[in-house]
């Protein structure tokens, strides 16, 4: 799962806003802050501890199914969140440079998920395959969708090895 994650996020990070979608900073970076979720957002004083727009990456759920000889299929459920901090309002009288920033967060959900549905890394896991996107209401000002994909992935880290033993033939019978 460790190998998973850091994939996803190098496959984020490495990012940049394709061509004809224009970045509202200085940089090209689809992504400002790339990082396994432990609550950065969620759990904060004053400001969160994160650049934006933020993609914080996780695994949502598992279940294993056994395929012989302690090898198991794992499906697994790995949630993204996007995040982008809204300090404008992008209604329907906005300046279009208003509305083109409130509405950066639906390119921020589209461009990842073209990054990451049914993108594999050929080895590690089975191809990603989206499987929800969720609004997230909050008060503090952060705009926020949580993207849903699943992969299997093969675990063989319990695999039995098999003994093998030589067998000698001895056949007994008669000629005719």
């Amino acid at each position: 799962m460790k190998e998973l994650i850091e994939r996803l996020q190098k496959r984020l990070v490495d990012a940049k806003f394709p061509t004809g979608v224009e970045p509202t900073r200085k940089n090209d970076r689809l992504f400002e802050y790339v990082d396994l979720d432990w609550g950065q957002v969620d759990f904060y004083q004053d400001l969160p501890p994160v650049k934006f727009p933020a993609a914080l990456i996780d695994i949502d759920s598992v279940s294993y199914g056994n395929l012989g000889n302690g090898t198991q299929q794992a499906i697994v459920n790995i949630q993204v969140r996007i995040i982008e901090l809204t300090l404008s309002a992008g209604g329907g009288r906005a300046p279009q440079e208003l509305k083109k920033r409130a509405d950066r967060v639906f390119d921020l959900v589209n461009e990842a998920n073209k990054l990451l549905h049914l993108w594999t890394d050929g080895d590690t896991f089975g191809p990603l395959t989206r499987i929800s996107l969720e609004k997230v209401n909050r008060r503090d000002g952060l705009k926020e969708y949580r993207l849903v994909y699943q992969a299997r992935v093969y675990d063989e880290s319990a695999k039995k090895e098999r003994e093998t033993v030589q067998a000698s033939p001895v056949i007994k019978g008669r000629l005719y």
